[in-house]
């Protein structure tokens, strides 16, 4: 009788801490940086790169981000003397990088997607022995093991996909079961037993093997039975490390740096060490602590049909469907951008849409920014003839109003409000309607930075 890998559900337990450090040592040992320019190798480091500074409640500024502390950043503004930042503090710091934008590539990436919320992009390395994990070479980091417990989510990257494509309703995962689709959105679902050198393994609902190619893959879904990581508490402070391929690293404690380094614990593998050269590093965000982002809390969304302009012919049931409120990417599984800029929290909406965040009384302040996506920009033809989107907006506290604006018209920047007194409000509403022209058409609107102060 031919011998069966043994069932991913029977194999799947969490690892203890010890056996994650022998697992990932060899994996995740410290990388050589880079030869720096003279200047910088006399004292024994890079120089500190130029960066954007946002602190809560103050205006951005630039300066140079010195070192990487455990207690926050040391920065250097362009004007004034250097100081620690807390992290508790810290809205943002973007190094200037560019992130989620590859040079131009011949081969297949992939990206993994965590139970903590790490995301992580590089390419498949083969460990001939280890077929419960993936193994990625990741910029800036080097090779990093992770684990099917861990595992959600893993994506193909072909070089002709932008890698800021998400293919999360293409290929939707199915609860309590791994799902893999091929490149022609084929499916094949039961359970994971083995991320082989050539191919996957599962065994379908029958109690067969079933096997596919590395190569025909697109969407792997791992529905492990390991507990998600649970978003930070109140006071429970997180530093989220973008890197400058897009991957993302939220951690289970601050970072700090060890020269040229920033070493990390991601929130999966919180006894696990992982380290990323500096340079690697586009952007580095607190959450989780005294403030937090309403992308975060629980929320329900609708799109108002009964005030549509073209009801009788469904249109705002369409929008419902196809442009429907989605956290942090807009509806075509692309980053949220306004103004030139992305954002990386917000929720992306339509006109005649509510989101209704619960907010049970427990946050003092409130301030956003609204504007129409860069997306409408991209069809040329309605933007040649004038049409980019026109939108009003409001912020509801309880149902009543707190900030409104009558009008916010596509190809302009952010328009903020706030900080919002939400000191008791339960439910805290998202409003957009069609703007002064009365027309949905490209009417994509995005709630960016919806960043809400706790209450003391």
């Amino acid at each position: 009788m031919p011998h069966r890998a043994p069932s991913a559900r029977a194999r799947r337990h969490p690892l203890q801490p010890a056996a994650l450090i022998l697992l990932l040592g060899a994996a995740l040992l410290p990388l050589a940086a880079p030869a720096a320019p003279r200047a910088a190798a006399e004292e024994g480091r890079s120089p500190p790169p130029t960066a954007r500074l946002v602190v809560r409640g103050h205006e951005p500024e630039r300066g140079a981000l010195l070192q990487v502390e455990a207690g926050g950043l040391r920065f250097r503004p362009a004007i004034g003397e250097a100081r620690l930042v807390p992290w508790d503090d810290l809205v943002e710091l973007s190094t200037g990088s560019t992130t989620g934008v590859a040079p131009e590539r011949s081969a297949l990436l992939w990206r993994a997607h965590l139970a903590g919320g790490e995301v992580l992009l590089g390419a498949r390395q083969v460990v001939e022995d280890d077929t419960e994990a993936l193994h990625l070479d990741v910029a800036g980091m080097g090779t990093v093991r992770l684990p099917l417990e861990v595992l959600r989510r893993i994506e193909a990257l072909p070089p002709d996909v932008p890698l800021t494509l998400d293919r999360t309703d293409m290929h939707p995962a199915e609860p309590g079961r791994d799902v893999v689709y091929d490149e022609v959105d084929d499916r094949l679902a039961g359970t994971l037993l083995e991320l082989g050198r050539d191919a996957i393994l599962l065994e379908d609902d029958g109690g067969r093997e079933r096997s596919i190619a590395w190569s025909r893959a697109r969407t792997i879904h791992v529905a492990a039975e390991a507990a998600t990581a649970p978003a930070p508490a109140a006071g429970g402070l997180s530093v989220e490390v973008e890197l400058t391929d897009g991957s993302r690293i939220p951690t289970a404690t601050p970072p700090h740096a060890d020269g040229d380094v920033v070493v990390l614990a991601p929130r999966s593998l919180p006894d696990v060490t992982w380290r990323v050269r500096r340079e690697s590093i586009a952007a580095l965000r607190a959450r989780g602590g005294s403030f937090d982002y309403a992308t975060y809390l629980p929320f329900t969304s609708e799109i108002d049909t009964g005030t549509a302009d073209h009801a009788d012919v469904g249109v705002d049931q369409i929008l419902a469907t196809l442009w429907r409120t989605r956290v942090d990417r807009r509806a075509d599984g692309r980053p949220l951008a306004v103004g030139g800029t992305r954002w990386r929290h917000g929720f992306a909406v339509h006109s005649t849409s509510r989101v209704r965040v619960t907010l049970d009384g427990a946050w003092s302040t409130f301030e956003v920014g609204i504007g129409v996506d860069d997306s409408v920009l991209e069809n040329a033809t309605s933007a040649s003839e004038g049409v980019r989107g026109d939108v009003g907006a409001r912020v509801l506290g309880d149902d009543r109003v707190l900030w409104q604006t009558k009008s916010v018209k596509g190809g302009e920047g952010v328009t903020w409000t706030g900080p919002l007194d939400v000191s008791g409000v339960k439910t805290l509403t998202l409003e957009v309607d069609r703007g002064p022209d009365g027309l949905s058409t490209l009417d994509r609107a995005d709630w960016v930075r919806p960043l809400l102060v706790r209450a003391r």
